[in-house]
């Protein structure tokens, strides 16, 4: 038992150890007052067709898909190219509260082959009038899993105690058992040993 007990200890230790030395993303912030515009740079990506992906907290919102001098838009995005080879970004304009996030832009070279993608630089949006948001919000789910990783070495230590002590009673009652068993088993009986007479030789 000492020896399940030493092994969670480690386990839960361990798993401290990894939460303590994750940090944030190392991600430009920008800090912005509600009503300003921020842009998010994308890729520096060339060809005849070429898409654009503008990203927030991990889900698309919008996309712009640029073939030679025509361009389709997907979503409600504000994309702005002044050179068909540099300094594509997408524009967030009017910033509110429901802004506050984390911003990628990414590029896809359609045409001509061979396909590239180039993922962007996440840049973390902060509404000043938000107060509250925290620094990393992308780092809840690794805790919940820490959390979930400490639940199951807990019920695995219990399980296995509870194994070794139930086995320990079962060992105990079992050579209890035996002990009664020999201190109850009747002894053999003697047999009766009759009155041996000499044998006689020679003649009477």
């Amino acid at each position: 038992m000492n020896v399940i007990w030493i092994t969670a200890t480690l386990l839960s230790r361990g798993l401290l150890a990894v939460a303590e030395t994750e940090k944030c993303p190392d991600m430009p912030i920008h800090r912005i007052t509600p009503g300003a515009n921020v842009s998010v740079r994308c890729p520096n990506t060339t060809g005849a067709e070429v898409k654009f992906e503008l990203w927030k907290d991990k889900c698309k919102v919008g996309s712009v898909t640029r073939k030679q001098n025509q361009t389709e838009t997907e979503g409600a995005v504000d994309f702005r190219d002044q050179d068909q080879n540099t300094t594509a970004r997408f524009v967030l304009s009017q910033v509110d509260r429901n802004s506050t996030g984390i911003f990628a832009c990414n590029a896809e070279r359609l045409y001509p082959p061979p396909y590239l993608k180039s993922p962007g630089v996440e840049n973390m949006v902060v509404v000043n009038e938000l107060p509250q948001v925290r620094a990393c919000p992308l780092e809840k789910p690794t805790e919940a899993w820490i959390w979930a990783a400490l639940g199951v070495a807990a019920a695995y230590s219990l399980i296995m105690t509870g194994i070794a002590v139930g086995l320990w009673h079962y060992l105990k009652n079992k050579q209890n058992i035996q002990h009664d068993y020999m201190n109850m088993k009747p002894k053999a009986v003697r047999k009766k040993q009759g009155v041996q007479h000499p044998v006689r030789t020679g003649r009477y």
